[in-house]
C-alpha cells in the first residue's frame, strides 16, 4: 500500500502540473470556419474547471480519482463538440481520451489492482500533451 501512496500521487501530479488555464488570442492566419481564439474562448471555461477539479482530487482515494477523472472527460468532451475550429479540435479528443483512460486505470487501482499504477504514466502523458498543445494555440496572449 506504501507504494500506492507514493506513485498514485506522483502520477496525478504529472497530469495535474501540466494543466495550464490560457487566454486566446485573435488568428487572422485561421483557415476553418471558426478562430483558433473562438475556439479557445468556448473551451477555455471546461479547460480551466478541469483544472481546478483536478487539483482537488484526492490522490489517497482512488475511487474519487477515477469518478473525477471521468467526469473530468466528459465534461472535455461536452466542451469539443462546440468546437468548430480544426486546429482545436483534434486536440481536444485526445484530451478527452487521456482522461478516460486515466479514470479506468484509477478504477482498476480502487478495485486493488496496484500493478496499474505505472500504468498510469501512459495516459498523464497523453493528457499532457493535449494541455501543452492546448496552451500553445491558447495560451499567452490577448483575447479578442
Amino acid at each position: 500500500m506504501r507504494s500506492l501512496t507514493v506513485l498514485l500521487p506522483t502520477a496525478l501530479l504529472a497530469v495535474g502540473l501540466t494543466a495550464c488555464s490560457a487566454t486566446p488570442s485573435p488568428d487572422p492566419s485561421a483557415t476553418s470556419a471558426e478562430s483558433v481564439a473562438t475556439a479557445c474562448a468556448a473551451v477555455e471555461g471546461a479547460v480551466q474547471d478541469a483544472v481546478a477539479d483536478f487539483q482537488q482530487i484526492d490522490p489517497a482515494d482512488p475511487q474519487a480519482a477515477a469518478a473525477a477523472l471521468g467526469a473530468l472527460a466528459t465534461d472535455v468532451g461536452t466542451a469539443a463538440a462546440d468546437v468548430a475550429n480544426d486546429e482545436i479540435a483534434v486536440i481536444l479528443p485526445r484530451l478527452q481520451s487521456g482522461l478516460e483512460d486515466a479514470a479506468t486505470l484509477m478504477r482498476e487501482i480502487a478495485d486493488g489492482d496496484l500493478g496499474k499504477v505505472a500504468e498510469l504514466q501512459g495516459p498523464a502523458r497523453e493528457v499532457q500533451d493535449a494541455f501543452e498543445e492546448f496552451a500553445t494555440l491558447c495560451g499567452d496572449q490577448p483575447t479578442d
